[in-house]
This record gives C-alpha cells, structure tokens and sequence, in this order.
C-alpha cells in the first residue's frame, strides 16, 4: 500500500485534486430582508403574507431549499408557535431571488390584548434553508428575527 503524498507536497496525490480550481467552493445562502405583503384580514379568512429576500453569498450554485417563517405571541418563540415551510428555489453564485410564505388566519387571533381582545403575533422568525440540508460555509446569516410591527411593506 502506497503511503499518501505529504501535506507539503506541492504535487497532487490524485488527478481530481489536480484539477480543483484555486479558490475554494462555497456555499452560502443569505437571507437579506423579510417584507410583509399581505397583512391578511379576518373578514376574508386569509392570514398575512410575508416575502423572504435571500441571495447565494457564495461562489457555487445553491440548489432548492427550504424557508420557514414561525411567530408567536411572545418575545421568543415557544411550543405553542405556528410555523410554515415551503420550498424556495435555487440560484446562481451573487443572484438574489424571493419567496412568499402565507401563514393561516389563526395567526391573527393568537394572542390576547390589554382590553381582552384577541390579538395577532408579536415575533417572526424568518429562516432560510430550515432543514440545515445545506452545507454552507456561513449558518449564521440564515435568520433574521422582527417584531411584527418593526416589518415594513414592500412599496
């Protein structure tokens, strides 16, 4: 059995690695923005509707993902918060690109005000590739957290 070249050796000990470009791979998807776009009404028995900025911050393409978008009425969420994922979809190294989450109706009327009335969420959490099926070089630009009257509309 023949030992593997050492560490130093500036010759490569199979062809592959002497084909693999200077620079590194990196994957990396960013979340950048959450907007709301729909604040949903009780009326119409829709809840609101949120759009998800996210661009490939690395140099490879980033396949299909998961993005998840959870609230509750707290300050941070609990058991009892509603969450909902959907498929986002991948991109090239530097594009960005949008997903839209829906959340139910339910949302408008999870919590209690100070006169007794009910009340909608308080905090959204917004998560891109939720399921941690990438393996990015960077985890931690993945969520961004809003209280829910800090969210601005798209224009």
């Amino acid at each position: 059995m023949e030992a593997a070249a050492p560490a130093t050796d500036s010759v490569a000990s199979t062809p592959a690695q002497a084909t693999q470009p200077q620079t590194k791979d990196a994957l990396d998807v960013e979340l950048i923005n959450v907007r709301l776009i729909d604040a949903g009404s009780l009326d119409r028995k829709t809840g609101p509707r949120y759009r998800l900025f996210y661009r490939n911050a690395g140099n490879v393409e980033v396949p299909r993902f998961h993005a998840t978008v959870a609230v509750d009425i707290g300050e941070t969420l609990t058991a009892k918060a509603e969450i909902v994922t959907v498929d986002a979809v991948g991109l090239k190294p530097g594009k960005t690109h949008t997903v839209d989450v829906r959340l139910p109706v339910e949302v408008l009327t999870m919590g209690i005000d100070y006169e007794g009335h009910p009340a909608a969420f308080n905090v959204l959490v917004a998560l891109i590739d939720s399921d941690d099926d990438l393996a990015e070089t960077n985890e931690e630009n993945n969520i961004l957290v809003f209280s829910r009257d800090k969210i601005q509309s798209v224009k």
